[in-house]
Protein backbone atom coordinates (compact mmCIF):
# COMPACT_ATOMS: atom_id res chain seq x y z
CA UNK A 1 0.00 0.00 0.00
CA UNK A 2 2.67 2.37 0.63
CA UNK A 3 4.32 1.76 -2.91
CA UNK A 4 0.88 3.26 -4.26
CA UNK A 5 1.17 6.06 -2.11
CA UNK A 6 4.21 6.62 -2.92
CA UNK A 7 3.99 6.45 -6.58
CA UNK A 8 0.89 7.88 -6.78
CA UNK A 9 -0.58 5.24 -8.82
CA UNK A 10 -3.52 6.19 -11.17
CA UNK A 11 -5.04 2.25 -10.90
CA UNK A 12 -4.33 0.05 -7.91
CA UNK A 13 -5.11 -3.53 -8.43
CA UNK A 14 -5.64 -5.29 -5.04
CA UNK A 15 -6.12 -8.53 -3.96
CA UNK A 16 -8.54 -9.86 -1.13
CA UNK A 17 -5.65 -12.11 0.32
CA UNK A 18 -3.23 -9.95 0.98
CA UNK A 19 -0.22 -10.79 3.96
CA UNK A 20 -0.69 -7.39 6.05
CA UNK A 21 -3.51 -5.91 5.10
CA UNK A 22 -7.07 -7.96 3.88
CA UNK A 23 -7.42 -6.14 0.53
CA UNK A 24 -10.76 -4.88 1.55
CA UNK A 25 -9.87 -3.04 4.16
CA UNK A 26 -6.71 -1.59 1.57
CA UNK A 27 -9.38 -0.64 -0.93
CA UNK A 28 -10.51 1.21 2.06
CA UNK A 29 -7.92 2.81 3.40
CA UNK A 30 -6.39 3.93 0.13
CA UNK A 31 -9.67 5.54 -1.07
CA UNK A 32 -9.57 8.08 2.59
CA UNK A 33 -6.11 8.76 1.99
CA UNK A 34 -5.90 8.94 -1.80
CA UNK A 35 -9.75 9.89 -3.43
CA UNK A 36 -8.74 9.94 -6.96
CA UNK A 37 -6.98 6.52 -7.04
CA UNK A 38 -9.16 3.67 -9.22
CA UNK A 39 -8.78 0.44 -7.61
CA UNK A 40 -9.61 -3.20 -9.21
CA UNK A 41 -10.05 -5.95 -7.13
CA UNK A 42 -8.94 -9.21 -8.18
CA UNK A 43 -9.39 -12.40 -6.55
CA UNK A 44 -10.80 -15.82 -6.24
CA UNK A 45 -13.41 -14.79 -3.34
CA UNK A 46 -16.14 -13.42 -5.37
CA UNK A 47 -18.51 -14.10 -2.11
CA UNK A 48 -21.36 -11.49 -2.50
CA UNK A 49 -19.69 -10.12 1.12
CA UNK A 50 -16.79 -9.30 -0.68
CA UNK A 51 -17.97 -7.66 -3.73
CA UNK A 52 -20.41 -5.26 -1.80
CA UNK A 53 -17.43 -4.38 0.45
CA UNK A 54 -15.53 -3.49 -2.10
CA UNK A 55 -17.59 -1.77 -4.02
CA UNK A 56 -19.15 0.42 -1.35
CA UNK A 57 -15.87 1.14 -0.83
CA UNK A 58 -15.57 2.69 -3.89
CA UNK A 59 -13.67 -0.09 -5.77
CA UNK A 60 -14.07 0.60 -9.66
CA UNK A 61 -13.87 -3.10 -10.62
CA UNK A 62 -14.05 -6.63 -9.36
CA UNK A 63 -12.40 -9.11 -11.16
CA UNK A 64 -12.34 -13.35 -10.20
CA UNK A 65 -8.77 -14.45 -10.84
CA UNK A 66 -11.09 -17.63 -12.94
CA UNK A 67 -10.97 -14.63 -15.35
CA UNK A 68 -8.93 -14.22 -19.25
CA UNK A 69 -5.80 -11.87 -19.24
CA UNK A 70 -7.77 -9.69 -21.76
CA UNK A 71 -10.51 -9.26 -18.54
CA UNK A 72 -8.35 -8.11 -16.25
CA UNK A 73 -6.81 -5.48 -19.04
CA UNK A 74 -10.20 -4.37 -19.81
CA UNK A 75 -10.70 -3.93 -16.29
CA UNK A 76 -7.47 -1.38 -15.03
CA UNK A 77 -8.63 0.36 -18.68
CA UNK A 78 -12.20 0.95 -17.53
CA UNK A 79 -10.81 2.21 -14.12
CA UNK A 80 -8.36 3.90 -15.56
CA UNK A 81 -10.85 5.50 -18.06
CA UNK A 82 -13.30 6.73 -15.45
CA UNK A 83 -15.11 3.69 -15.83
CA UNK A 84 -16.04 0.65 -13.60
CA UNK A 85 -15.74 -2.85 -14.74
CA UNK A 86 -17.29 -6.46 -13.41
CA UNK A 87 -16.35 -9.93 -14.38
CA UNK A 88 -19.51 -11.55 -15.87
CA UNK A 89 -20.42 -13.76 -12.41
CA UNK A 90 -19.60 -10.88 -10.53
CA UNK A 91 -22.11 -8.55 -13.02
CA UNK A 92 -24.59 -11.79 -12.39
CA UNK A 93 -24.58 -11.41 -8.76
CA UNK A 94 -25.07 -8.18 -8.57
CA UNK A 95 -28.14 -7.86 -10.90
CA UNK A 96 -29.51 -10.90 -8.75
CA UNK A 97 -28.91 -8.74 -5.81
CA UNK A 98 -31.03 -6.02 -7.03
CA UNK A 99 -33.78 -8.08 -8.67
CA UNK A 100 -37.17 -8.27 -6.92
CA UNK A 101 -37.91 -12.23 -7.80
CA UNK A 102 -34.02 -12.73 -6.23
CA UNK A 103 -34.69 -10.42 -3.17
CA UNK A 104 -37.83 -12.91 -2.38
CA UNK A 105 -35.56 -16.19 -2.94
CA UNK A 106 -32.66 -14.34 -0.92
CA UNK A 107 -34.67 -13.84 1.75
CA UNK A 108 -36.29 -17.67 2.10
CA UNK A 109 -32.77 -18.47 2.23
CA UNK A 110 -31.49 -16.44 4.43
CA UNK A 111 -34.53 -17.49 6.82
CA UNK A 112 -32.97 -21.11 6.67
CA UNK A 113 -29.86 -20.12 7.01
CA UNK A 114 -30.49 -18.60 10.49
CA UNK A 115 -32.33 -21.72 11.36
CA UNK A 116 -28.73 -23.87 11.06
CA UNK A 117 -26.82 -24.59 14.04
CA UNK A 118 -23.60 -23.21 14.57
CA UNK A 119 -22.03 -26.63 13.63
CA UNK A 120 -24.14 -26.94 10.38
CA UNK A 121 -22.45 -23.22 9.32
CA UNK A 122 -19.52 -24.24 9.97
CA UNK A 123 -19.63 -27.19 7.34
CA UNK A 124 -21.83 -25.61 4.93
CA UNK A 125 -20.09 -22.28 4.77
CA UNK A 126 -16.86 -23.43 2.45
CA UNK A 127 -18.87 -26.04 0.76
CA UNK A 128 -21.16 -22.55 -0.65
CA UNK A 129 -17.96 -20.85 -1.49
CA UNK A 130 -16.22 -23.73 -3.47
CA UNK A 131 -16.97 -23.78 -7.35
CA UNK A 132 -16.07 -27.30 -8.96
CA UNK A 133 -13.32 -26.42 -11.91
CA UNK A 134 -14.65 -25.52 -15.07
CA UNK A 135 -15.73 -28.75 -16.84
CA UNK A 136 -16.11 -30.71 -14.22
CA UNK A 137 -19.94 -30.74 -13.89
Amino acid sequence: MDKVIRHRADVALIDIKMPVLNGLSAVEELRRQMPALRTVVLTSFGAEPNVLRALQNGAAGFVLKNGTPDELIRAVRAAYGGDAYLSPAVTRMVLGMVTPAEAGRRREAAERLAALTPRESEVLYPASTTRPPRGST
